[in-house]
């Protein structure tokens, strides 16, 4: 009963990660299902092969779910990961093989947000000695005084 549980709450997320090719399927099953009425001339063959196609629709429907919800978890993972500076590297991240333009583009962020926190430390210290400078540079002329 668990598991049943398990198995209708994970095909009810797949079914919603996929919502957004929900129009293109019904399209194309209403194209579909329109040529079957056109070319199959006994109805009593029709009515089943219609509902073979949208369960077969949904069935696809889910898989593809499955595959987009994979890749969007595997996305957030590895944004969790760099929030919470998990890499050393931008090496380190590393997408499935369908998602290698969107690897580039998230190295690429990585590396600009590394070089750029590298700037803003080196600023901070660059400051701090600039301080320490103009207040030696003070004192002495204040403390002869």
């Amino acid at each position: 009963m668990v598991t049943n549980l398990k198995v209708l709450k994970n095909l009810k997320t797949y079914l919603l990660s996929a919502k957004v090719y929900f129009k293109e399927f019904i399209l194309l099953d209403i194209l579909v299902a329109s040529a079957i009425v056109l070319l199959v001339e006994d109805s009593r063959i029709t009515i089943p092969l219609i509902i073979i196609l949208f369960i077969t629709s949904i069935i696809v429907l889910c898989m593809v779910g499955r595959r987009r919800y994979k890749e969007l978890d595997e996305i957030k993972t590895i944004i969790n990961n760099i929030r919470k500076n998990r890499y050393q590297s931008s090496d380190e991240i590393e997408l499935s093989k369908n998602l290698v333009t969107l690897q580039r583009e998230i190295k690429k962020m990585h590396r600009k947000t590394t070089d750029d926190i590298e700037s803003l430390n080196k600023l901070q210290q660059v400051r701090s000695e600039f301080l320490a400078d103009v207040s030696h540079e003070l004192r002495t002329p204040i403390f002869a005084i």
